[in-house]
């Protein structure tokens, strides 16, 4: 879920379809990116954008994993009592070990 609530909405055609469809741009919170949509005109909600660089300022997609960090997390063996072969990264001995 993304801090913008209205970039987490589905995308809405809205109702007025007789005035013909224009070109928008609406966030899908599924894929983290901006994808291009059909809008009729009038109501619908707040996940539609006029361009591609605007939705894409509104609603940018952060992961809560950092991946500069994943390398540096302590050794956790779980509390399985399974004997499954595992490795991690030891950044001690800057080596992946089992």
């Amino acid at each position: 879920m993304l801090e913008n609530a209205r970039c987490n909405e589905y995308p809405d055609r809205g109702t007025c379809e007789d005035r013909g469809f224009t070109i928008k741009w609406y966030y899908d919170r599924y894929a983290h990116r901006c994808r291009e949509f059909h809008y009729g005109g009038c109501e619908g909600n707040g996940n539609h954008f006029d361009s591609f660089e605007e939705c894409s300022q509104e609603c940018r997609y952060e992961p809560l994993d950092d991946p500069s960090r994943r390398c540096v997390l302590p050794h956790d063996p779980g509390t399985c009592a399974g004997n499954f072969e595992r490795w991690h990264f030891d950044i001690r001995i800057r080596q992946c070990v089992c």
